[in-house]
């Protein structure tokens, strides 16, 4: 028996998840969001570091008590402490609370008439002709019966009912991800984060500080094998610069979490199952940011299922290739180009790096799109001169494109 029927049911009341129901509900459909947990924000899973442009671009101006700081550059270092910085002459970032923020685009679907089931998992999915209907367990024990035109999966990383509806595989590549909140931290910039490369402290990532204030900070890493909790804790003791501003450092919460790095899944949906976010990995490869990514994704799906509902799917797939397909293929690319590279080629990097001036790159506007960093790249001749200084690149594009 069925309990209810619905024009969009959605999986994760994360921010992807409320932003396609508020983006859904906005165009007349009849939404509804299940969320295993008891409330929006929890558990919190990123830093909250978001590109200022790629939140208005979206029609989003989330509230001051959000923000907690506004960043207008980066500053990077080498393994062996070099370091370049690009810089803005605006902010460019809001580093937001993400719990807060999560908690507001809630609140802004439920105005617009979303309802949310929180403490409520879906388990079991049935295709029944052009409808689905899907089982919802409560934890305090009951369940119901739902019947939707279309599912949209934005349950995040673990991507259970897109794996129940053959859309992921077991090749998926992660990194293990841990971010803390600390206080008492010494000669930190409050307008500029911060990025550590090193196989030392993250293989196959990088460790960062981004300011909340001049004197707290969110401070995580990454890594692909290595328990990140563990490097964490080596980074702040042991890494040549950060022990000096973390000396006296009180850590106020850690969380751990992954964070998928290989690019999108190959297929978005099936029939009329669709998967956003991090649940279809639509997170970018080089810095592990998904929410900007996840948005569009969702804005794409929610549109091609108004503008066409019979062959919605494939009108989501393509639309997605053709707005994002490029950036996400370039992304991958320099992520793995970057994993091949030893320390000391990094450093290498750095110093070539300085002579040909490449700081002056818009690097942080970029963030969203980083294809046009490349672009950059190519106009300036930096590529070529970076070839030139050092052949090992050379070697290294054939490797990745044979």
């Amino acid at each position: 028996m069925l309990n209810e029927t619905i024009d969009l049911l959605i999986v994760g009341a994360g921010p992807c998840g409320s932003f396609t129901a508020l983006t859904a509900s906005k165009l007349g459909f009849k939404v509804k969001v299940y969320e295993e947990h008891l409330k929006p924000g929890d558990p919190e899973h990123c830093p909250g570091y978001i590109s200022i442009n790629g939140l208005k671009s979206l029609g989003l101006n989330p509230p001051k008590k959000i923000i907690e700081n506004e960043v207008k550059g980066i500053k990077f270092y080498s393994p062996n402490g070099l370091n370049l910085t690009f810089e803005s002459n605006k902010p460019e970032i809001y580093v937001i609370n993400r719990k807060l923020f999560d908690e507001w685009l809630y609140e802004q679907a439920k105005k617009t008439n979303v309802t949310y089931a929180f403490n409520s998992i879906i388990r079991e999915i049935k295709f029944n002709k052009d409808k689905i209907v899907a089982k919802a367990f409560s934890k305090n024990g009951g369940s119901e019966r739902v019947q939707c035109r279309f599912l949209i999966d934005a349950e995040g990383c673990s991507g259970f009912l897109a794996k129940k509806a053959g859309l992921i595989n077991n090749k998926r590549r992660f990194v293990n991800g841990v971010h803390a909140i600390i206080e008492n931290i010494k000669d930190l910039d409050g307008e500029f984060a911060e990025v550590y490369l090193g196989r030392k402290f993250s293989p196959g990532f990088f460790a960062w500080i981004i300011p909340k204030n001049d004197r707290e900070a969110k401070i995580g890493l990454a890594a692909e094998k290595n328990n990140p909790i563990h490097l964490l804790k080596l980074f702040l003791k042991k890494h040549p610069l950060v022990s000096k501003k973390a000396r006296n450092i009180k850590i106020l919460s850690l969380i751990a979490h992954p964070i998928p790095i290989n690019g999108p899944i190959k297929k978005f949906f099936y029939k009329n199952f669709f998967v956003v976010g991090d649940a279809a990995s639509q997170v970018k490869p080089t810095t592990g940011g998904g929410i900007i990514t996840g948005f569009i994704s969702s804005k794409i799906a929610i549109q091609a299922i108004y503008k066409n509902s019979d062959n919605a799917g494939e009108e989501y797939q393509a639309e997605w290739n053709k707005k994002l397909g490029l950036n996400f293929i370039f992304m991958r690319q320099a992520r793995r180009f970057l994993n091949i590279i030893p320390d000391e080629k990094i450093n290498k990097i750095f110093e070539i790096a300085k002579k040909i001036d490449i700081e002056s790159m818009p690097l942080i506007t970029h963030l969203d799109f980083q294809l046009n960093l490349f672009k950059f790249l190519l106009k300036k001749d930096f590529l070529t001169k970076i070839l030139r200084f050092f052949p090992f690149f050379s070697l290294s594009f054939f490797k990745l494109y044979s």
